[in-house]
């Protein structure tokens, strides 16, 4: 089994968690590799904000490089990470609908019945991209809005593979 994210709401995810002042992967690895790079793209006075850097800075880092093994795991693509084409997996489901995918894979496989206690967290309501049962592309989409035309074709190319592998829409 594996579970894929939208590579969009991966992206910013990776963002809101590892360039949060004070992060530990941030301080020991983030910033030892890539500190050069992220100076030369921030744009904003950052001294009073709660990330290190801005999504804007970290958005065009990201889309920088074509090669997805040169990026940090956190915001590289499931297809280069997991090697969905070298595994035939059973199962793919997708983060954002967890909630309805798990019980049924769970089912499937016979671990419901192996493992009758075991409990499968509800979606998070305070960080979803999910209306109703949907993915909601807005909602993916809203961060992204201040970025460069360039930028955004630059991430679409660079994710794009991702995105076709487990039919998501950008």
């Amino acid at each position: 089994m594996i579970n894929v994210r939208h590579p969009l709401a991966r992206l910013y995810s990776a963002w809101g968690d590892k360039f949060r002042n004070g992060h530990p992967w941030f301080r020991s690895y983030i910033r030892k590799r890539f500190k050069i790079y992220l100076d030369l793209l921030e744009q904003k006075n950052m001294t009073r904000e709660d990330h290190e850097y801005s999504f804007e800075a970290f958005a065009e880092f990201a889309a920088l490089t074509p090669f997805d093994a040169q990026r940090d795991k956190h915001w590289q693509s499931m297809t280069n990470f997991c090697s969905p084409c070298q595994f035939h997996y059973e199962y793919i489901t997708k983060q954002e609908y967890a909630e309805f995918d798990y019980p049924t894979v769970l089912n499937i496989s016979g671990y419901k019945h192996k493992y009758p206690k075991l409990h499968i967290p509800a979606r998070s309501s305070n960080n979803s991209f999910t209306t109703k049962g949907s993915l909601d592309i807005s909602k993916i989409a809203e961060p992204y809005k201040n970025l460069s035309p360039g930028v955004i074709k630059n991430l679409y190319k660079n994710y794009f593979r991702y995105t076709t592998n487990f039919d998501f829409k950008i």
